[in-house]
């Protein structure tokens, strides 16, 4: 009997500790699914994965890295080249070289692609100035037209055999180009206005853009683009001309009073790149770029008509006085030039092919 009751209860004990056992068994079961959840939280969100590439290519020009045109079709033209395994890496902010620096490294082939305006490229294919000529474009549309019709592609095939630079695509400015000027009485709003005035205003070392100046009754001074916001700090200059997106990007309308809406050029924009560069590739690599180039223009291109409105109601609100001008008295004035130049130069036919 005893014996009986020992077992029974080191059974009653073995059974205690059992449930005792099986409570912290229990237990850890129960936290484990927090404790999996707890890890699912902690863990790293999954990022797109980079796409792998085949080639990096360089991408240079002189504007800011903000919102500007250039950086706008830098990231357009990166974003374009992804899924065709083209890397694209960006360097504003004149990072490799002035302007007249970009052009050389693209004909050296240090400078893979440059953006910029066709006005830079005209000095290397003076044709191409038929592009900057003023008052030749009434919007957006009739410009991607001729840029990526006929006119487009006989003066992208003069650059490449005159300078081995090839233009994998066209595009626009985000606007019009007008004047800015610095000075309180520094404001015109007609040809005999701004005749009277004589201002100095930087533009573009350009006959096309000399030349033009000098018709709209200003005083023309090419100067580096790098240079413009000091020297209109300064007063070394009165003013200069280009169009509001681009202005502001630069904070031009930190130091200008008025910005006289002349809108007298909207000079084209491209991707120019090195021939040395663009033989490099294989044939599928160049047929992808000039693909994505397309996509990136195409991209670009409406992007401009918002970006224009928005730029030149920011401007406004910055304080800077916009000023309505009598366009026709300008406009008359530079078609004389217009004509008569082109006349000069040989351009008759294209040029009546853009404004006909």
């Amino acid at each position: 009997m005893k014996k009986f009751r020992f077992l029974a209860l080191l059974c009653a004990a073995a059974l205690i500790v059992a449930l005792f056992a099986g409570c912290g068994s229990s237990s850890a079961f129960e936290t484990k699914p927090e404790e999996t959840k707890t890890s699912e939280t902690a863990k790293p969100a999954e990022t797109e994965a980079e796409p792998e590439y085949e080639v990096t290519l360089n991408v240079a020009h002189v504007q800011s890295d903000g919102d500007n045109v250039a950086q706008a079709y830098a990231l357009a033209l990166k974003e374009a080249c992804k899924k065709y395994g083209i890397k694209i890496e960006i360097f504003p902010g004149a990072q490799l070289g002035d302007s007249a620096a970009l052009v050389e490294g693209v004909q050296m082939g240090t400078i893979d692609i440059n953006i910029t305006g066709t006005a830079d490229y005209g000095k290397l294919y003076a044709p191409l100035g038929v592009l900057d000529l003023a008052y030749i474009w009434k919007d957006y549309d009739q410009m991607a037209g001729v840029l990526n019709g006929e006119v487009g592609t006989e003066l992208a095939k003069g650059l490449l055999d005159a300078a081995g630079v090839r233009i994998l695509a066209y595009s626009v400015s985000f606007g019009y180009r007008c004047v800015g000027t610095v000075g309180e009485k520094n404001a015109f709003t007609n040809l005999d206005e701004a005749k009277a005035l004589n201002l100095k205003i930087r533009t573009i070392e350009s006959d096309v853009y000399i030349n033009t100046m000098q018709a709209m009754g200003l005083n023309p001074t090419p100067m580096g683009f790098g240079e413009v916001y000091t020297s209109l700090q300064t007063h070394v200059i009165d003013g200069y001309e280009h169009d509001c997106n681009t202005s502001l990007a630069n904070a031009f309308d930190e130091v200008i009073d008025h910005y006289m809406l002349t809108k007298h050029m909207c000079g084209p924009m491209g991707l120019f790149m090195s021939e040395i560069s663009f033989q490099k590739l294989t044939e599928e690599q160049q047929k992808n770029l000039l693909a994505a180039a397309a996509e990136a223009s195409a991209a670009h291109t409406a992007m401009a008509p918002e970006k224009e409105a928005v730029s030149l109601a920011e401007m406004e609100s910055s304080g800077v006085d916009i000023v309505e001008v009598d366009v026709d008295s300008f406009a008359k004035a530079v078609n004389e030039f217009n004509i008569k130049y082109c006349e000069e130069k040989g351009w008759t036919d294209v040029y009546n092919k853009i404004v006909g």
